[in-house]
C-alpha cells in the first residue's frame, strides 16, 4: 500500500514499512507512523516543516494551518475538514 499527499510540487510517500520520504530524504518522527485499519496516520507537522512550510495552530478556529509561499493548507480539527488556499484564490 502506498499513500501520497501533494503539497506544491512535492510528494510524500508512506509505504508498508511505514517509511516517510520527502524529496528523497527519510523523515524520523518522535511518534512513528503506523498502519491501522488500512490507514496510515502520519505526523503532518514534521512533513510540512520538511517541505519548508510554517505550521501554525489556530486556537479560535480549532484548526492547524501550514503555509508555504502563497499556499496555505488548513485542517479543522473538530470537523475533520481539510482545505487549500492560494493567494490567487482571493
Amino acid at each position: 500500500m502506498i499513500t501520497s499527499m501533494c503539497f506544491g510540487n512535492y510528494a510524500v510517500l508512506a509505504e508498508d514499512n511505514v517509511t516517510v520520504t520527502v524529496n528523497g530524504n527519510k523523515l524520523n518522527f518522535d511518534q512513528p507512523p503506523i498502519i491501522k485499519d488500512g490507514r496510515t496516520p502520519v505526523p503532518l507537522r514534521a512533513i510540512f516543516e520538511a517541505l519548508g512550510a510554517e505550521v501554525l495552530r489556530l486556537e479560535d478556529e480549532q484548526a492547524v494551518a501550514a503555509q508555504s509561499g502563497d499556499t496555505t493548507i488548513v485542517m479543522k480539527i473538530v470537523k475533520n475538514q481539510f482545505g487549500k488556499m492560494t493567494s490567487s484564490d482571493d
